[in-house]
């Protein structure tokens, strides 16, 4: 039998094996402290090899998943920037493709379905590489200023010449000036391309309401459209009015805005 001082000893002993290390495992001991030593010695096996496993995944676990990630996928997107329209194409890409999409940002999030977010590190080109984007079939840039996007979405081109490079570029004037420029060229990029969130919303309404067969419908003698604010939206409004609304009649062309400023 194990008097009261001997069987103190042997469960102080069970808890450092299980916990800190089997240094304290005693075999001398006798058999009925072994009973003891051994499930303990072998679950701080099993513990420190999992504790050790969860340290290594947490220290090299990104890294690993990125590497797996980006290395068994082909014609993917590729979203460059933490603008708005990087933003907004990050997160409305899961609804709008079945395939899968890298965003070079510069904060690291979880992987949400289809989409993984990678952090910006190095040089632009060791980022796209870091994306696979010579494997990927669109790129989207936008960083929020359009001299760094347009100077983003050229180094893009440059590197990725399979994959469709879309900028977006918020000042119409200077996205009318890149496509001239880019049609006048006499070797163009035909794969690298300014675009507008702003712009492609305000050309839906216009297709959507045509403002000079509202003004036929009605027998009214002018155009008239009221834009309420005179943010990018309501300035590409007024243009794509202007541009798009020329028509042979007499109708006139109007344009109310309602703005604080």
């Amino acid at each position: 039998p194990i008097d009261l001082r001997h069987g103190f000893d042997i469960a102080v002993r069970t808890v450092k094996v299980l916990l800190l290390s089997d240094i304290y495992y005693d075999p001398s001991l006798s058999k009925d402290a072994l009973v003891w030593l051994e499930p303990a010695r072998a679950l701080g096996v099993i513990a420190s090899l999992i504790i050790g496993l969860r340290l290594l995944a947490a220290g090299i676990g990104t890294r690993i998943s990125d590497w797996f990630y980006r290395t068994f996928i082909w014609g993917h997107h590729v979203i460059i920037g933490s603008g708005p329209a990087a933003q907004e194409y990050a997160a409305a890409h899961n609804r709008m493709f079945k395939g899968r999409a890298i965003h070079l940002t510069e904060e690291r999030l979880p992987t949400a379905q289809r989409l993984a977010t990678f952090e910006r590190r190095g040089l632009l080109k060791s980022q796209l590489g870091h994306a696979g984007a010579r494997r990927a079939r669109r790129i989207i840039v936008d960083e929020g200023d359009d001299a760094d996007t347009w100077q983003t979405a050229q180094v893009a081109s440059s590197f990725s010449p399979k994959a469709d490079v879309l900028a977006h570029i918020t000042d119409p004037w200077i996205r009318d000036r890149l496509s001239r420029d880019r049609s006048n060229t006499q070797r163009p990029t035909p794969r690298l391309a300014p675009f507008s969130y702003a712009g492609g919303a305000a050309r839906q309404v216009m297709l959507a309401h045509p403002p000079y067969l509202l003004a036929q419908a009605l027998g009214a003698g002018a155009q008239h459209i009221v834009i309420v604010g005179f943010g990018q939206v309501g300035q590409e409004l007024a243009r794509e009015f202007i541009v798009t609304c020329v028509t042979p009649g007499a109708a006139k062309m109007m344009v109310t805005v309602v703005d604080a400023e």
